[in-house]
């Protein structure tokens, strides 16, 4: 599974980087794009009042880190491939590698969504809007990959979105099974052998899956609503973590926080 994500994420990485390359050629290149955003400030700005129902600047400011910490540092979907490392230096250094691919999404998906708005408001592409007249926030990027991208450049990013879908849907199949098996078989039958403990695993991720099924057809009826994954929190030596943090560590840290502050600096001023 984890070569298996290693290798889409490059995928949606380059088709990313070919949707604004493609789209800025065809919208007259980044000035464009930064006059259409100029143009609709309100719209497209970073940095908003605190009177803005959805998202006002200190919102933004203090909740931010709150879910980002959460989900990178807690959740399951997370931590489970932290704790598939090798030892604790590997596992570090993969959390710092994935904190720097993070940085990325900024350019995989909302620069190509600006470029897309930027297109359809020249009329040069047609986005899906919903019955009130605004466009359609997740049709935007599969159009422009039907739109802009060549057909073998297209086929190639359709599979990594698939194989995106397929990557969360094995990490959360994971995730049940490891946290039913662990925090409740495992404490009322702490004797359990391995096989059953897989076999009880297995169980739990095809109940899951069943009321996943039943939750679609609710879903269909009701209307979609949100569920929150549980967190699975890895207690790590703190002496551990000290005697393994070196140089380099500290280097690939102070390269992340520096690469997120230019960008957030960079679009907090663009227009």
């Amino acid at each position: 599974m984890l070569y298996t994500d290693s290798v889409r994420a490059l995928v949606l990485i380059l088709g990313s980087a070919a949707i604004t390359w493609f789209g800025l050629q065809q919208l007259g290149g980044w000035g464009e794009l930064q006059a259409f955003a100029a143009a609709n400030v309100a719209d497209y700005a970073l940095w908003r009042p605190l009177s803005d129902p959805e998202f006002p600047w200190l919102g933004i400011l203090v909740a931010s880190p709150i879910v980002g910490i959460w989900y990178w540092c807690t959740d399951q979907y997370i931590v489970q491939r932290t704790l598939a490392a090798k030892n604790l230096t590997a596992a570090r250094r993969g959390a710092l590698w994935g904190a720097f691919l993070k940085v990325w999404p900024m350019f995989i998906f909302l620069v190509p969504g600006l470029i897309g708005a930027a297109l359809n408001d020249r009329g040069m592409l047609q986005i899906p809007v919903d019955a009130a007249g605004n466009l359609v926030g997740d049709q935007v990027f599969p159009t422009m990959v039907v739109s802009l991208l060549p057909a073998g450049l297209r086929g190639l990013v359709v599979a990594g979105l698939l194989a995106a879908l397929m990557s969360s849907l094995s990490s959360l199949f994971n995730s049940t099974a490891t946290l039913f098996t662990v925090d409740v078989y495992e404490k009322l039958r702490p004797d359990t052998s391995e096989q059953q403990i897989v076999n009880v695993g297995r169980l739990a991720t095809g109940v899951v899956i069943v009321l996943g099924m039943c939750k679609l057809g609710l879903q269909a009826v009701f209307g979609s609503g949100e569920i929150e994954n549980p967190a699975f929190l890895a207690v790590i030596d703190r002496e551990a973590v000290r005697q393994s943090y070196d140089r380099k560590n500290i280097a690939a840290t102070a390269v992340v926080l520096g690469l997120v502050a230019a960008v957030y600096l960079y679009f907090s001023f663009w227009v």
